[in-house]
């Protein structure tokens, strides 16, 4: 259960920080298993990034994007999992991501626009009959996700996460 507090007015982003965080004794984050969720959410995004790759080969390109967004998410998820965060939405882990690593300077503000970006054409491709991709699209977000995705390995690395 979530107490507000009249502080909550005075700052409102930490409003935002209590709806988009479990936190408490059931968040499922502890020492002992931050590793092992870091490391997971590291192969789903892989996985991910596989299964566009075949999408995006066969020219099902709807398909390719919207797991091209989830290979960044789940990459965005293991870094908030190092800090112990667990975001509960999709908006959750932009926001946290933006203000634990774009806002202190670990990460640009591209990658965070990238990260929104591919969160709309995500919807865009699963619920959106009138928009369409090409095959550039794919391939020129694919490098850019990729990119991102590489930092993040790399930060987690040097943070000794994985």
């Amino acid at each position: 259960m979530y107490a507000i507090s009249p502080s909550l007015f005075v700052f409102p982003s930490r409003f935002l920080y209590i709806l988009i965080v479990r936190r408490g004794r059931n968040s499922g984050l502890t020492r002992k298993n931050k590793r092992l969720n870091i490391l997971e959410e590291l192969a789903r995004g892989e996985e991910s990034m596989k299964a566009f790759t075949v999408l995006a080969y066969e020219g099902l390109l709807r398909d390719a994007i919207s797991r091209l967004y989830y290979s960044l998410s789940h990459f965005a998820r293991g870094l908030l999992f190092s800090l112990g965060l667990e975001p509960r939405t999709h908006e959750g882990v932009a926001a946290l991501f933006n203000l634990h690593f774009v806002k202190k300077g670990t990460f640009t503000t591209r990658d965070l626009h990238l990260l929104s970006r591919m969160m709309k054409f995500r919807e865009e491709a699963d619920y959106s009959f009138s928009y369409a991709f090409i095959e550039q699209d794919c391939k020129d977000l694919a490098k850019e996700v990729d990119a991102v995705c590489k930092k993040i390995k790399a930060h987690l690395k040097a943070g000794r996460h994985i």
